[in-house]
């Protein structure tokens, strides 16, 4: 008869403690990538700017508008947080999206997949200082496959933009 070894809750302890790589090393999923561009022109203090929010998005994947219609998956959210030099001055607009039909919401959705371009207005506050700025700018969306969604996931993305003295 042959002797089996079975580990006791010890020995698994003890695999975990001395390994948490192979346990804890798997990533979690980021099928979207973000990038932020601005004008390389300076702009003027109370001045305003379009910034290009882009987002690639890997093969399988899409994220959902930002005019997906309420009641259904998470509306893209794009803003200019508060306690920067920038604000949002506009409308963000986006590519025309997909519609297609979506039976686990019951709807039409709206998504985009490979990627999509976002165009940013943006003004410069009164009194802001010369010299290079950082823009950031904030992105709430939602992920899905033909499998599974994401939780929504914010992210921000940033750019120096040079800001330039106010026009006399």
């Amino acid at each position: 008869m042959k002797a089996r070894l079975v580990p006791t809750g010890a020995t698994v302890l003890a695999m975990v403690v001395a390994s948490p790589r192979a346990v804890f090393s798997q990533a979690p999923l980021n099928p979207a990538s973000w990038t932020l561009q601005v004008p390389a022109k300076p702009v003027a203090v109370a001045g305003a700017l379009t910034a290009t929010l882009s987002a690639r998005i890997e093969r399988g994947w899409h994220m959902y508008s930002i005019t997906q219609p309420p009641g259904g998956p998470i509306t893209t959210r794009v803003s200019v947080p508060d306690g920067q030099p920038f604000a949002l001055s506009g409308e963000v607009k986006g590519p025309k999206p997909v519609k297609k039909r979506d039976d686990v919401f019951a709807m039409d959705v709206e998504y985009y997949d490979e990627g999509a371009d976002f165009s940013v207005p943006v003004k410069v506050a009164p009194g802001t200082s010369p010299g290079k700025q950082k823009l950031t700018v904030q992105v709430r969306y939602q992920m899905c496959n033909d499998r599974l969604c994401l939780p929504p996931k914010t992210v921000k993305a940033e750019a120096e933009v040079e800001v330039s003295p106010a026009a006399r």
